[in-house]
């Protein structure tokens, strides 16, 4: 319920600065394309660092207002997980999630230039906004410390994201993006008559993404 109220709130915001410019026919959509890579870890899970490098694409749809707000609105393929150094564990961890994610931004664009064939365009651009992950499939290796109760993981993930852009052209850019899960991945107090899972830690995820951007 908390989560619905921050899209709320992040929908009125959008709204206000659409009211602001005085929006009407000028309203541009546009799309994109995302391909890149997450590089993502999970507390709880007795190893550090962002050592799982897993794969991340999908799609974009893009509000351009005539000003230096955007919205944009991913639908992507988002693999995550974590995975332990031989340093850190006697036994190499490792576990990987598989997620439909859909995070919703708005951005502030600035530097504006003009490419040779006198498009106007922005190069970078800051964004923050919300997201929702649902988990799909999820594995992981004998090692890993909570391999029992990997069936039992949430199914929805609901997190705050930021990030920048970078354009180099006005169809092709970069975008990092940082993200925080808001509930637990796993959550023990949830099985307390489960003898083996109520004695495991809680399990949240948070990971960094790094993307090829093309802007149709």
């Amino acid at each position: 319920m908390n989560f619905l109220k921050v899209i709320f709130c992040f929908i009125l915001f959008a709204q206000k600065i659409h009211a602001q410019e005085n929006i009407t026919s000028d309203t541009r959509f546009s799309g994109g394309l995302l391909l890149g890579l997450n590089a993502s870890q999970i507390d709880g899970d007795a190893s550090a660092g962002y050592n799982k490098w897993t794969p991340t694409l999908g799609i974009r749809g893009i509000i351009n207002f005539p000003s230096r707000w955007l919205i944009t609105t991913d639908i992507l393929y988002s693999q995550r997980g974590a995975t332990s150094l031989s340093f850190e564990t006697i036994k190499e961890q490792e576990v990987t999630t598989n997620y439909l994610e859909v995070p919703v931004m708005l951005h502030y664009q600035d530097w504006q230039k003009t490419d040779k064939n006198g498009r106007n365009y922005y190069k970078v651009s800051l964004g923050a906004g919300v997201c929702y992950g649902r988990l799909f499939s999820a594995a992981s290796n004998e090692a890993f410390n909570h391999a029992a109760v990997v069936d039992k993981f949430n199914k929805d993930d609901l997190a705050l994201t930021a990030g920048m852009q970078f354009f180099f052209t006005p169809h092709w850019g970069l975008n990092c993006r940082f993200t925080t899960s808001l509930n637990n991945l796993f959550d023990p107090d949830k099985y307390k008559i489960d003898p083996v899972a109520s004695i495991l830690t809680s399990l949240r995820g948070y990971f960094f993404s790094l993307q090829t951007v093309f802007v149709l």
